[in-house]
C-alpha cells in the first residue's frame, strides 16, 4: 500500500469530500469482518479510534460521517462473504436508505427547490463535463475538466442568469452539492473544475508519489496528514518526480 497504515488514506479522502462537497454526507464501510472473526471487538476499537483520529484532522468533516448508532460506532462493518444475509449489510442498507429519503426530503440537498435557471446551467454544465461523441445526435465534443469562469458566464447568459451575484450563488451551491469545485477566492474563482473526480484523482496522484510517501520532512507529514501543500515541498520535489 502506497499509504503505511492504510487507514491514513483516509486523511486524504475525508478532506477531499469535506473540501468539495461539505454538504454530502459520508458512509465508512469496513469489509472483510469475516477474516477477523473471534477478534471483532479488539479490531473494531482499533478501527474506531483511528477513523476518530483521522477526523480531528479534519476540522467539519465529523458532522457528515453518519455515525453506526447501532454498533456505537462511526464506520459500519460488513462481511462480504455472506452479501445480503449479512447484519451488517442490512444495517448499511437501512442507513443509506434513510440518508437518501432525508437528502430528497424537503430539507435535504436535493430536495431543495431551484431556480428553474440554476437547474437548466447545471445540465450545461455536466454536458461539457461528460462530452459527447456525437451518437445521440448532438455534435461531438471533448468532454472538459476545468472551464475558464467566463465560459460559465456565457453559459449563465443563455439560460437568462445574468446577475453576477447570483451566479456565484448558484456555483457556490453546486459546489456544496459536490457537483462542481468553485472557490470565490482571488486566485481561485477563475476556474470552475467541472468534474470533482478528476481533481480528486489528480490530488491522489500527489499523495502517492514516493517522494512523499516515503519522505519524512515536516512538510511531506503536513501533506500526508493534514492536506496542506507548501511551495516548497511542490516546486522541489512534487515536479521533479
Amino acid at each position: 500500500e502506497a499509504f503505511n497504515p492504510p487507514l491514513e488514506a483516509l486523511t486524504f479522502w475525508l478532506s477531499s469530500i469535506h473540501i468539495h462537497a461539505p454538504d454530502a454526507m459520508v458512509i465508512i464501510v469496513g469489509t472483510h469482518t469475516d477474516k477477523i472473526k473471534g477478534s471483532e471487538t479488539e479490531v473494531y476499537a482499533r478501527v474506531e479510534q483511528e477513523i476518530v483520529r483521522l477526523m480531528e484532522k479534519v476540522p467539519g468533516v465529523e458532522r457528515q460521517v453518519v455515525v453506526n448508532a447501532d454498533a456505537g460506532l462511526c464506520f459500519f462493518p460488513v462481511d462480504n462473504s455472506r452479501s445480503a444475509t449479512d447484519p451488517g449489510i442490512l444495517a448499511l442498507r437501512t442507513c443509506v436508505d434513510r440518508e437518501v429519503a432525508d437528502a430528497l426530503g424537503p430539507q435535504g440537498v436535493f430536495g431543495q427547490e431551484l431556480p428553474l435557471s440554476w437547474v437548466q446551467l447545471r445540465e450545461m454544465l455536466e454536458d461539457c463535463a461528460e462530452g459527447s461523441n456525437g451518437d445521440d445526435g448532438i455534435l461531438p465534443m471533448t468532454a472538459m475538466f476545468v472551464m475558464p469562469l467566463t465560459k460559465v458566464q456565457d453559459l449563465a447568459r443563455e439560460v437568462g442568469l445574468h446577475d453576477e451575484s447570483e451566479l456565484v450563488a448558484c456555483l457556490q451551491f453546486l459546489h456544496n452539492a459536490g457537483s462542481i469545485v468553485f472557490f470565490d477566492e482571488e486566485g481561485l474563482r477563475e476556474a470552475v473544475v467541472l468534474n470533482p473526480q478528476w481533481l480528486a484523482d489528480a490530488m491522489a496522484h500527489v499523495l502517492n508519489c514516493p517522494r512523499v510517501v516515503q519522505g519524512s520532512v515536516a512538510a511531506t507529514r503536513r501533506l500526508r496528514e493534514r492536506g496542506e501543500l507548501e511551495d516548497d515541498l511542490l516546486r522541489r520535489h512534487l515536479w521533479k518526480a
